[in-house]
């Protein structure tokens, strides 16, 4: 069901959404090592500068898994997303 919904995302949902530059899941040629790269030019670049650079990271494991459909579902209507994909994940 994971891989199904994947493809559904990358195939059809996402297709004609415009992602912030910064994002780096569900587009061809960006991956979470690219996403670790930029962080490190930007930290770099505050210290060049003599500015302060604060990093956070979280572990997103289980993030799903842990968070109320209906939360999902209200961000994804306040975000537009479709109605279709709304259904496929209160279904869920």
């Amino acid at each position: 069901m994971e891989r199904l919904m994947d493809m559904y995302l990358r195939d059809e949902a996402l297709v004609f959404v415009s992602f912030n530059s910064n994002q780096q899941a569900y587009q061809a040629g960006k991956s979470t090592e690219m996403a670790f790269h930029q962080f490190i030019l930007w930290v770099e670049k505050a210290l060049d500068h003599q500015e302060t650079a604060l990093g956070v990271f979280l572990d997103k494991e289980g993030a799903f898994n842990n968070t109320c459909y209906d939360s999902i579902c209200d961000a994804l209507v306040r975000h537009c997303s479709e109605y279709t994909t709304v259904r496929l994940i209160r279904a869920l």
